[in-house]
């Protein structure tokens, strides 16, 4: 087979992560098929075929744009591929030949992002309409469709009426840390930083459904009561968002609450900072309303770090008995929860513990290895 792969998110978070260790696990996995990825010129030269059988294009249409619509199609034709993996559920209408997704969640279908003004508002959920047409036919006209978690499978099914065995659930994973020990010498990015053990960190994007906020708020509470008193970390992208939790801060005069990304343009850290963050945070909370994977909490537990996290279908999947669940709604049961992995040792082993047997759940082989299985089963004529 001939097969392009959508990867014009490498490098970028989130997906950008999924589309690079699906490609790199693939050139590993697959020594048969040939294939053919996509990038945009700001990520091209962060891709170097490691596989004779994988070659790399320019495919310099942003996401969700007119041009992707309106000539990405035109590329992909011009190949004549037997199949395309789209990694995000923004394809081409007009790509009409066969075809696989991956729909990493539906948050979209349950929280809004819009922001600003009435007609800012306005034209926000006029350019849903597009976004819901897109996705019905990412749906419906797929040979496969890929999810993270099973949580993600179960929103699919909520919203569309599509057979079930069409949909693949293809775990995540976490990356190979450098060792533990040698993460925490380099103190230099704490400082850096300005942070300053023990600290609470939460990582990921700060729209309204991440409830951020929420944290904020139970953090304050702690620092109320005498409980605790070190820093609050929100490492995210810098958005319209990031900055009404920074007016949150001043407004309620909370202390000790630190944006790293304030740093960097967009917000966005090396992964190599992170890396050290992650490893020298005192405890991990992630209290977000919705995911669809939630790797952050996982990545945590490689470096020892208890999580308390959201009770929600997508945690209690991937976290199993590795974390301290919390009711996110409330901000009680969220400053409560976090209290106890800060302060009870014996809670904290034992969340150490499992955590440490949990990852060896995910794998980025696997992941790869299922989603090839997913290639030859959509076109098995092919094989």
């Amino acid at each position: 087979m001939k097969i392009g792969i959508d990867a014009r998110f490498y490098g970028e978070a989130g997906p950008g992560r999924y589309v690079s260790q699906l490609i790199k696990n693939l050139e590993t996995e697959d020594l048969e098929n040939d294939y053919v990825v996509f990038l945009k010129k700001s990520n091209f030269n962060q891709y170097r075929p490691g596989n004779p059988r994988f070659s790399k294009r320019i495919a310099n249409f942003h996401w969700y744009s007119l041009a992707e619509q309106m000539l990405f199609p035109f590329q992909l034709y011009m190949e004549g591929f037997d199949l395309v993996h789209f990694t995000q559920i923004n394809i081409p209408l007009f790509y009409l030949k066969p075809f696989v997704v991956t729909i990493h969640d539906v948050i979209l279908h349950e929280f809004s992002t819009e922001r600003g003004h009435f007609f800012k508002r306005l034209f926000y959920r006029l350019k849903k309409i597009p976004y819901y047409l897109i996705f019905g036919r990412a749906v419906f006209a797929s040979k496969r469709i890929l999810v993270p978690s099973l949580s993600t499978k179960n929103d699919l099914l909520k919203y569309y009426s599509v057979n079930q065995e069409k949909i693949i659930v293809t775990y995540e994973a976490v990356d190979h840390y450098s060792p533990q020990d040698e993460v925490y010498k380099r103190t230099e990015v704490l400082e850096k930083y300005g942070l300053r053990k023990p600290y609470i960190l939460s990582i990921g994007s700060f729209y309204p459904h991440k409830n951020v906020d929420g944290l904020i708020r139970a953090y304050k509470g702690m620092r109320d009561r005498e409980v605790f008193f070190g820093q609050l970390v929100l490492i995210g992208k810098e958005s319209y968002f990031s900055s009404c939790l920074r007016d949150l801060v001043l407004e309620e005069k909370i202390s000790e609450v630190v944006f790293p990304g304030n740093s960097h343009p967009g917000g966005y850290l090396p992964d190599a900072e992170v890396e050290v963050i992650l490893a020298n945070a005192y405890a991990y909370v992630q209290p977000a309303l919705k995911e669809g994977f939630g790797l952050p909490p996982v990545e945590a537990m490689v470096f020892g770090v208890p999580t308390a996290v959201s009770n929600i279908e997508c945690f209690r999947e991937m976290c199993g008995e590795a974390s301290l669940y919390f009711d996110p709604r409330s901000v009680n049961d969220i400053s409560e929860k976090t209290e106890k992995i800060l302060t009870d040792d014996r809670l904290r082993d034992e969340l150490i513990n499992k955590g440490l047997e949990n990852i060896r759940r995910f794998s980025w082989g696997k992941m790869a290895h299922e989603t090839l299985s997913a290639y030859k089963s959509s076109l098995p004529d092919k094989i």
